[in-house]
């Protein structure tokens, strides 16, 4: 049965969002923008520009038990701030370069943050290595780092399975890896050519990437979307895609 989608909130912030969550009774948002952290109240379409990173906010997620919420940046650092008065309650810089996204798994316990940056690794501009670990995984209440997993920069994207079970990170080169939570191991994972451009007017050098993921609601497929094939990235004229994978049989 096919099902719409019904707007039922339109209001403006100063600046681009990049990530967001809803707090507990979901009258609250919390945005991750490129000039700071906003508080928005839904109903009034009301906000306050409440904290900051040292660069693009890029993520925010709740944690309902802690009622606390963590948000990521472009400075490379995680931010747990206390959801009843914005109190800033821990600060961890995770990443020496930027926080592309940040991911809660559906029981709370872990965070998951991915990095890197786009480096030309030979005369084909093929990615360098990654400097650090592209994908952490993180105790969420109190931020150890639990795993530090190897990825090819720069990692854009980051999902837990809805049963916590399993990570996916995918990255610039539409290369997607899936890792066990529990051991930190790596179970899966596919490449799909079409989420990476190769700029040939302009830009040398490869842009998109996959951006977004989910798991389907039985975490035996993940949906994975981006920009497609840019001949002219700067006229921004590329395609925004979608793909659905088996990730456990790398089948499209």
């Amino acid at each position: 049965m096919q099902k719409t989608i019904t707007r039922i909130h339109d209001f403006k912030l100063p600046t681009a969002i990049l990530g967001a969550c809803l707090l507990e009774d979901h009258n609250q948002m919390v945005a991750a923008c490129m000039d700071g952290i906003y508080r928005v109240d839904l109903s009034t379409k009301s906000h306050q520009r409440i904290a900051e990173h040292d660069s693009y906010a890029s993520s925010a997620v709740f944690l309902p038990e802690a009622r606390m919420f963590v948000t990521g940046g472009y400075d490379g650092k995680l931010k747990w701030f206390s959801a009843q008065d914005n109190a800033l309650v821990r600060e961890q810089q995770v990443h020496s370069f930027w926080s592309w996204d940040l991911a809660l798994s559906a029981d709370g316990r872990w965070l998951a943050s991915v990095t890197g940056q786009y480096l030309a690794g030979d005369y084909k501009y093929a990615p360098a290595k990654e400097t650090e670990p592209s994908v952490k995984i993180l105790d969420a209440s109190d931020g150890r780092v639990a795993y530090s997993l190897p990825h090819t920069p720069s990692v854009q994207s980051v999902v837990f399975s809805h049963d916590s079970q399993w990570v996916a990170a995918g990255n610039l080169m539409g290369q997607v890896r899936v890792w066990d939570v529990a051991t930190g191991a790596q179970v899966g994972g596919f490449e799909s050519k079409d989420f990476t451009s190769w700029g040939i007017i302009k830009s040398h050098c490869y842009l998109g990437g996959i951006f977004a993921m989910e798991f389907t609601p039985d975490n035996q497929e993940l949906i994975v979307c981006g920009m497609g094939d840019m001949r002219d990235p700067m006229a921004g004229n590329g395609k925004q895609l979608w793909q659905r994978w088996n990730w456990k049989e790398s089948k499209l």
